[in-house]
């Protein structure tokens, strides 16, 4: 079987009785190939193509033979993968454009002497280095097959990180993100304020103005695609109450006065007695 996009290797069977052939000249489509007793040709599409051959002895005679061939058309091996994240299974979709919508079968090389035969496998690698990816897809219509390789690096995620503290009814709260990566720099980052909506920015402020614990979870994204997520509790506590009395409200110095401490929701206190 002859098929588009394949190598295709041409043999010269030619003899001279009594002496040798010296020269040899191939014409296959716009190529010429001198001196290559058998050339590898790739025919770009399908059809009936002439092949001509011209040989000639070490006497100086020549003779030429044409023959037609007949290439089948291939299909358009294409293939594509979801972000390389170690820990993380990798999912591949393959992209084939199959002749006249011609069933197919597929086989999977991932490059670390594991295979898959369905359509869009996921797979899960156990270093972090760049494989090559090879899929060679094979019509049952006409039997012509084709491969197409890409590299894949598998890159570890980032770490995501940010301090939590708690903090007062109505004070500014700055998120400071923390995180870390060693593959690509963080350039995505997506804070979740539980019911205060989301902010996009790498250290946002905000400030709450009701008590009660607040659930933040912070998604960040590498420029490998990686990503990783946090999630974190803060408490935000209500002010002070702040009340005292004193006895004797007014008396002649030197005066001893006792103050009462009436406030709530405090656990230090300092007096400033003017």
């Amino acid at each position: 079987i002859a098929c588009s996009n394949n190598n295709i290797t041409f043999s010269d069977n030619s003899f001279v009785v009594g002496s040798d052939i010296v020269y040899r000249e191939w014409h296959i489509e716009d190529s010429i190939y001198i001196n290559e007793e058998n050339p590898i040709h790739n025919f770009n599409s399908s059809g009936i193509f002439p092949v001509t051959l011209m040989a000639e002895s070490n006497y100086g005679c020549a003779n030429t033979k044409t023959q037609n061939i007949e290439i089948k058309q291939s299909p358009k091996t294409d293939f594509d993968f979801s972000p390389a994240c170690y820990g993380d299974s990798i999912y591949f979709t393959d992209n084939t454009e199959a002749f006249l919508g011609s069933q197919i079968t597929w086989l999977w090389n991932f490059g670390d002497e594991t295979s898959s035969t369905i359509s869009n496998p996921a797979h899960l690698f156990d270093t972090t280095r760049t494989y090559l990816i090879t899929l060679t897809t094979k019509q049952l219509s006409n039997g012509c097959s084709n491969s197409a390789a890409k590299q894949l690096t598998v890159y570890q995620k980032p770490v995501a990180y940010f301090n939590n503290k708690d903090i007062c009814i109505n004070q500014n709260l700055q998120l400071i993100d923390s995180s870390t990566s060693i593959d690509g720099e963080i350039t995505y980052w997506q804070w979740i304020l539980d019911t205060l909506g989301y902010s996009y920015s790498q250290n946002p402020n905000i400030i709450i103005n009701d008590t009660g614990s607040y659930h933040i979870k912070l998604k960040i994204k590498a420029e490998t695609g990686c990503t990783d997520t946090i999630s974190r509790s803060i408490i935000v506590h209500s002010l002070p109450i702040v009340n005292f009395d004193f006895n004797p409200k007014l008396g002649t110095p030197p005066l001893t006065v006792n103050f009462i401490n009436l406030t709530d929701n405090a656990s230090t206190y300092i007096w400033n007695f003017g």
